[in-house]
């Protein structure tokens, strides 16, 4: 792909978007050009598993055609879903990603966040008779490359621990 000279100005232009200028992705050199949704922003309150998700609907794009997710129209992140009996105080459950068209949920999930696999699997019975999938995203295969595993889970198909348990 060529692209054209940069607009040099005279001015700071830092913060603003010139007509015609050319867009440069801003990596980390430490972390590498290859794998930029390790480059979690410093202003991400969130962990890093969910910034890899994220990274990947909204800037990626998904399959087939590559069109990026629009966050409150494709996807809702931390969404509340109805999940009666899961919690003895409150009538529902945080959806990590809630994916609309597909009616998949992605929960990216470490033992650390997930301690209870048994709470896990209620959650996902519980969500399932909303119409809902619940798909657990492993950590190492978020970081090594979200976008396989992102795409089996779009379609309900989850390969974490917990993938074949229902």
């Amino acid at each position: 792909m060529s692209v054209g000279k940069p607009i040099r100005t005279s001015f700071n232009s830092a913060g603003r978007t010139l007509a015609g200028a050319p867009r440069y992705l801003r990596v980390d050199q430490s972390k590498g050009q290859e794998k930029p949704w390790l480059n979690v922003p410093s202003t991400w309150f969130a962990s890093a598993l969910e910034w890899y998700v994220m990274w990947y609907l909204t800037r990626h794009g998904v399959e087939p055609n590559g069109r990026r997710y629009r966050l409150g129209r494709d996807f809702f992140y931390q969404k509340g879903v109805a999940a009666p009996g899961l919690f003895a105080n409150k009538p529902f459950t945080r959806a990590d990603f809630l994916l609309v068209k597909e009616k998949v949920i992605l929960d990216p999930y470490t033992s650390f966040t997930h301690p209870d696999p048994l709470q896990d699997l209620r959650k996902r019975r519980i969500v399932a008779r909303q119409g809902l999938r619940l798909v657990f995203l492993t950590g190492l295969a978020l970081e090594t490359d979200p976008g396989p595993i992102i795409e089996l889970a779009r379609r309900g198909i989850d390969v974490s621990p917990l993938g074949n348990r229902l």
